[in-house]
């Protein structure tokens, strides 16, 4: 008596929920990708409606066919996304592009990242669930097993989530050889006894102590190496801040390192700015778009600006270029070995090394409370889809007490002002924290007492873009030890992240919600330990840039602001912006565009 097939027996739908785990560890990571970016609705639209039409299918067209329609989807949904992109692609460039998201670039660092998820889902979704349905899961699991694959590479798809998919891959060829032989269950037990094993190989594997992965060092001597002197029981601030990557990773527990990064000769104290991220996925940054080569024209802010000149000696390997924003040219050894970010920054092509000299103009806006309060909210689609962003998963209760906390604000300058003070004055400063899970943002407002600059300056960010205010974060260094007139000493310990706010015809403006004091006085601890242990002719630590500050203007929503002279190293409070993708500092005064102002990024 031969078996009805048309009603599905228990190893069919074994083996038709095997493929449909491989495909769900794609999706899941897609799903992520949408979240982050987009709206999350939409891509299980998109898979839905996939999966009924490739069901559809399956009953009149051969497989050669369906893996033709595949392929059309896929270059299709993917011309699709780049039709949105704002520049048109070259060949060569799309080439490279694929190349490094195989090599461990993440597809959240495309700037529409959440239309190339929708773009790339239907192709692997149609193909596999519609071999499945014809039986043919080889195909099944070669086109799930690609789409995953790929995102292995890229770095998107986790451990457990390429386990899930792996074992999914190798359920659907067992499993869906019984279904095509006519195996029973007693056969589909023996499969399951085997997946359990490699199940059981892969996640002890993956629990053996190994290197533990880290971020980049700026001087390639991460704590725990065996070049370190730092401690290796917390992760450095500086390791996870400015290594120029194009990612920020939030950190539990962390420590200071007091070592000389670099001198700069300026005419005036400032933040030395390393680089910015624009896309916030709820545990980190990152920061979208490409880089291109410096030819010496870089676009200055859109108002009045003065020019400050610094010239830098780096004291040990750094693989950053810091400078007081906004650049706009860079001469010496590094300026032809630098890109330009897709956010104005620099970033150079390979590490630099000690003794390394380069000089940086600079187009530092000026501008007051009152022009920024009357700059408006004419924000540009470009700003707004950008620098909005916030997860769709972000909870509720973030945009809620952020409503509660500006209402009384009537311009996005005092919803930044108000914001700052509030983080700065409710939250306290540490650096032994323990990294919570879920969103981070969250974490810190409602189960967090204290944190440290990453946590103030991302929850701020986050808070400002549920309120309609484009922002986003920056890293880099504070401006350091004065140890000569117009000279300062910037050491690792002096990494920093602050927030900077879009301001229309203005630009990008900084603000500052960490504690100054706290996070002052742990870097003079650290400083002092360091010259009471191994270093003579040391600075002394209270003898920091901002006690030769100019005294800024006090806000008029802080009635109590402090001087430079007495709130040391912390440049003032008001604000600093730049243009479209650049920022400055509205305590010193309106100047003059320099001639440099008429050059443009493009």
């Amino acid at each position: 008596m031969t078996e009805d097939r048309s009603v599905p027996g228990p190893v069919r739908v074994l083996a038709l929920a095997s493929v449909a785990l491989l495909l769900g560890s794609s999706l899941r990571v897609l799903y992520r990708i949408v979240d982050v970016s987009g709206d999350p609705s939409q891509l299980v639209l998109t898979v839905g409606v996939t999966l009924v039409a490739a069901t559809a299918v399956a009953r009149y067209v051969g497989p050669r066919l369906a893996v033709v329609l595949g392929l059309v989807l896929l270059g299709g949904g993917l011309s699709w996304h780049l039709q949105q992109l704002p520049n048109d692609p070259t060949l060569g460039y799309l080439l490279a592009d694929t190349a490094a998201y195989m090599t461990g670039k993440s597809v959240l660092e495309i700037l529409n990242a959440d239309l190339w998820a929708l773009g790339f889902a239907p192709a692997p979704v149609f193909v596999a669930w519609y071999a499945a349905v014809r039986r043919r899961y080889d195909i099944a699991v070669a086109s799930g097993g690609a789409a995953l694959g790929f995102l292995v590479l890229s770095g998107d798809a986790g451990t457990v989530t390429a386990l899930l998919g792996v074992v999914g891959a190798a359920a659907a060829l067992g499993l869906g050889d019984l279904d095509r032989t006519g195996g029973d269950l007693f056969a589909a037990e023996r499969v399951a006894v085997v997946l359990a094993l490699m199940v059981v190989v892969a996640l002890s594997v993956s629990l053996v102590p190994g290197g533990a992965a880290q971020t980049f060092d700026p001087s390639f001597d991460y704590p725990g190496s065996e070049s370190s002197t730092d401690e290796p029981t917390a992760r450095n601030l500086e390791t996870s801040l400015v290594s120029n990557s194009n990612s920020v990773q939030l950190q539990g527990a962390i420590s200071l390192s007091s070592k000389k990064r670099f001198t700069v000769r300026a005419s005036e104290q400032t933040y030395w700015r390393v680089g910015a991220y624009d896309r916030y996925t709820g545990d980190g940054w990152l920061r979208t778009g490409e880089t291109r080569a410096y030819d010496g024209r870089l676009r200055s802010p859109a108002g009045e600006t003065r020019t400050i000149t610094q010239e830098f000696t780096l004291e040990g390997p750094l693989r950053a270029v810091p400078a007081a924003w906004k650049p706009t040219a860079v001469s010496g050894d590094v300026a032809n070995r630098t890109r330009i970010t897709s956010l104005g920054g620099f970033r150079p092509t390979s590490q630099l090394t000690a003794g390394t000299n380069y000089t940086v103009r600079s187009e530092v806006l000026d501008a007051d409370p009152r022009t920024l309060r009357q700059s408006g909210t004419n924000y540009s689609d470009r700003i707004e889809d950008r620098y909005l962003q916030v997860p769709a998963s972000t909870p509720d209760r973030v945009g809620t007490l952020a409503a509660n906390v500006t209402a009384d604000a009537e311009t996005p300058y005092d919803k930044a002002a108000q914001v700052e003070r509030y983080l700065e004055t409710q939250k306290n400063y540490s650096l032994d924290v323990t990294r919570p899970e879920g969103d981070v943002a969250d974490a810190f407002l409602y189960e967090m007492d204290a944190g440290y600059c990453t946590y103030f300056a991302s929850t701020m960010v986050v808070m400002l873009r549920t309120q309609g205010v484009p922002a986003r974060v920056a890293v880099g260094y504070t401006p350091g030890e004065q140890v000569d007139e117009n000279e300062y000493l910037v050491r690792g310990l002096q990494s920093h992240m602050w927030v900077e706010v879009y301001f229309p015809e203005q630009g990008w403006v900084r603000f500052d919600p960490t504690p100054a004091g706290p996070r002052r006085a742990a870097e003079n601890a650290e400083v002092q330990s360091t010259t009471l242990s191994n270093e003579t002719n040391t600075p002394i630590p209270g003898q920091i840039a901002a006690n030769n500050a100019t005294t800024p203007t006090p806000r008029e929503t802080e009635p109590n602001a402090t001087t430079a002279g007495s709130d040391v190293q912390r440049t003032p409070r008001m604000a600093t912006p730049y243009s479209d993708d650049e920022a400055f500092d509205p305590s010193k005064g309106r100047g003059s565009r320099s001639a440099s102002s008429s050059s443009w990024v493009r």
